[in-house]
């Protein structure tokens, strides 16, 4: 019997942008991000009225309180049911590329502080300001990898400046990199000690 030979993978190819595209592709980015902003804190004060209404004495009658109160508290769990059903859909999400973070789509994400850091299947790991909402790089370490970035994670060490990112790659490696932000982010591998191999 004939064997019917399977076709071919489509494997998704990626060109580079031309620099017009990316700039309205980091405008776009830019207000996504000030909207979300603006959302959350619309959400947060709504939640902190709720909360203030909870504990409020607006009356001597302590049916009319109570009857105020119970209004408020319901309120109140129902803006932590929507949170907590917005959360479980989130985490069914997964990120499939980025418009301005890579050249390729990113893989991985983390924060400490107000530095995010991101990895991409390109294996580069770029740090950026997270007190601004202008996308500004503040650290670039191309080819961290020889693969792409699956996972990565960041906690600040030796005060707010330094912090550590580990990550962990297709290439079956992991490393630790020691971030060091005086008045330039230097990002390094971090050997410190000579007992351990970063790369497993």
């Amino acid at each position: 019997l004939p064997v019917e030979e399977e076709g071919e993978e489509e494997v998704t190819k990626y060109t580079h942008a031309p620099p017009p595209l990316i700039e309205v592709r980091k405008e776009i980015t830019i207000y996504s991000l000030q909207n979300a902003k603006q959302r959350l804190e619309r959400e947060r004060r709504r939640r902190a009225g709720a909360a203030q209404r909870v504990s409020h004495r607006t009356s001597n009658n302590k049916r009319a309180r109570t009857t105020y109160e119970e209004q408020a508290s319901k309120e109140l769990d129902d803006l932590d049911d929507q949170c907590l059903l917005l959360y479980k859909s989130i985490r069914s999400m997964a990120l499939e590329g980025s418009q301005y973070g890579d050249a390729r789509p990113l893989s991985a994400v983390c924060t400490s502080g107000n530095i995010v850091a991101t990895g991409g299947w390109s294996g580069t790991i770029q740090l950026w300001d997270g007190k601004k909402d202008t996308l500004d790089v503040l650290g670039r370490k191309g080819m961290a990898h020889e693969d792409r970035i699956m996972g990565m994670d960041m906690m600040k060490c030796r005060g707010d400046e330094d912090h550590m990112v580990a990550t962990a790659s297709i290439d079956l490696s992991a490393k630790l990199w020691h971030v060091r932000r005086n008045d330039d982010v230097l990002m390094e591998e971090d050997d410190d000690d000579d007992d351990n191999d970063d790369d497993t």
